[in-house]
């Protein structure tokens, strides 16, 4: 707990004193960093911020403009309080000072009793030393704990979950798309703690924010490549203790991410650092046939490549996903050898495997690739499966081909956000249209920026109101800017519809019945939702 001027006023030494607050009274919860006795009037020069200063006044018995200067040279070095003791120094305080100290809320204590200052020191002294030791005694604790978290690869639940306990309150881990990934409820109900998450993390803020709840955020990730959050909501008036807790939980479940994907097994690590130079283009066609073949790959007439994505669940830990991800590759593999197809096998992504399938003369592409997609979903019990599989270019050159994985990646990613409207075995990115295009440019940060300038405003308003005016207007574009299937399809009466039609007119600023207005709204649609789908 921090030591305030508050706290010293109440001291049994200080408070036989009388103590009495002249000015600054709501600011006594200011820390203590340290107490200094001087007489000197040029005391202001020696400090460092957070000082009490106790005195006997010799410095303000002198002419107003002096002592009103000395309380106004405290202000500005940031001390955090003026503790003058009266008596034969000094009978009263200048008005002038008084006047200075309330102007600048600056708090301003007189003793109408005289005590020992050293008593004072040594009391305050020893409270802020023991304070920082137990800070230190905390700190060391919180990093042994983290620590042993990280020797034993604990998952991202055990971390999030012993980061609230230690700080006695709710922990949550989230993505960037502001999904629960891991929580600790502590005390509270996980069903009140999570309720409409997304929308209220959307909305939060920090201390000097405005507009949402209150709440504490550490990002998760190396610099520059955040990829959650470990957020408190309701974090205490102190925060800095529970800051540490957080930060130190966010190394350790960043080095569990890394450590789960390093343990990929060996030789889908060496199949995949190899498709990885095929798609780059940086080696030649006889030497990706001579390394290939000393992965025990047989080459064949041409070569299909393949991407396999995993569909994630909202309660997927990131950690989870490195395991399905590294699961999926043995799948993959073993698919391939119980279609007797000779495969190179690597993980492609965080949530993707690459697969490049060496096809005979004398089979046809399709069946091919009808075989291997059988045996890659056969005993799995989700419908439509759990992961889908995006198809490149088939090329007779291996390398040509696995420059093609890329697209093959793109096909994946767009087809993981539509499977479920029709489910298909497997897809190209020209069978994908628009939501295609969007795919390939959605690292674009153009396409980022259009988005938000298109749907930003009905977005905020949805998360304010709750009024799901962007689903309205996904089913109206669906019917196709058709008034009468939306009325059916929304279930709400002509005019209700209508009120709701022209209040997204007014929030986006745009006349749906046009048709470039309505291509634009469309295509930002398309782009928040594939971008929203891939984050999951």
């Amino acid at each position: 707990m921090t030591i305030s001027v508050r706290d010293v006023l109440q001291l049994s030494v200080v408070n036989a004193a009388l103590p009495q607050v002249l000015a600054g009274a709501h600011r006594l919860d200011r820390p203590v960093r340290w107490v200094h006795v001087s007489e000197l009037p040029t005391i202001a020069g020696l400090l460092r911020g957070g000082e009490l200063v106790l005195t006997t006044g010799m410095a303000l018995d002198t002419d107003d403009a002096n002592a009103a200067s000395y309380l106004e040279s405290l202000v500005d070095a940031d001390a955090c309080g003026l503790v003058v003791e009266l008596g034969a120094t000094l009978a009263r305080v200048p008005d002038v000072v008084v006047a200075a100290a309330q102007r600048y809320e600056f708090p301003l204590i007189i003793l109408r009793r005289e005590i020992r200052f050293v008593e004072v020191t040594q009391v305050v002294h020893e409270m802020i030393v023991g304070e920082q030791y137990s800070h230190i005694e905390f700190a060391r604790d919180v990093h042994e704990t983290f620590t042993a978290l990280s020797l034993a690869n604990a998952t991202a639940d055990t971390i999030t979950k012993r980061a609230a306990e230690i700080c006695g309150s709710p922990v949550v881990l989230e993505d960037l798309a502001h999904k629960v990934l891991a929580y600790g409820a502590a005390s509270n109900s996980p069903a009140s703690l999570l309720a409409d998450w997304e929308q209220r993390s959307r909305l939060s803020t920090d201390r000097h924010g405005a507009g949402g709840e209150v709440w504490l955020g550490v990002p998760v990730g190396t610099a520059g490549g955040h990829w959650g959050r470990l957020v408190m909501p309701d974090p205490p008036q102190d925060d800095r203790p529970v800051r540490m807790v957080l930060e130190r939980a966010a190394q350790a479940l960043e080095l569990g991410r890394m450590v789960e994907r390093d343990r990929v097994n060996l030789r889908f690590q060496a199949e995949g650092s190899l498709l990885g130079d095929l798609s780059s283009g940086s080696i030649p066609e006889i030497e990706a046939i001579t390394r290939a073949r000393a992965l025990g790959f047989r080459p064949g007439a041409t070569y299909i490549p393949l991407v396999i994505r995993v569909h994630l669940d909202s309660t997927d830990s990131t950690m989870a996903v490195h395991r399905r991800t590294k699961r999926l590759a043995e799948r993959a593999a073993h698919a391939g050898t119980a279609a007797r197809m000779s495969t190179l096998t690597g993980v492609w992504g965080e949530r993707e495997v690459a697969v490049v399938i060496a096809c005979p003369s004398m089979v046809s592409e399709p069946d091919l690739l009808g075989r291997f997609c059988e045996m890659l979903h056969r005993g799995q019990a989700a419908h439509p499966p759990a992961e889908v599989v995006g198809v490149g270019r088939t090329a007779g050159q291996l390398t040509v081909a696995a420059a093609s994985l890329r697209e093959a990646g793109h096909a994946a990613e767009v087809a993981s956000a539509t499977a479920h409207r029709s489910p298909k075995p497997y897809y190209r990115i020209g069978e994908l249209r628009v939501r295609g295009l969007l795919t390939l440019l959605a690292d674009d940060q153009r396409v980022q920026d259009f988005v938000e300038s298109e749907l930003q405003r009905l977005l905020a308003h949805d998360a304010q109101t709750g009024d799901s005016l962007v689903d309205l207007l996904r089913i109206f574009l669906t019917a196709g800017g058709n008034k009468s299937a939306l009325a059916r399809r929304a279930q709400l009466s002509r005019p209700a519809l209508y009120a709701r039609l022209e209040r997204i007119e007014h929030i986006l600023d745009i006349d749906l019945a046009d048709a470039e207005s309505l291509l634009s709204v469309y295509v930002a649609l398309v782009a928040y939702e594939q971008r929203s789908a891939t984050r999951r």
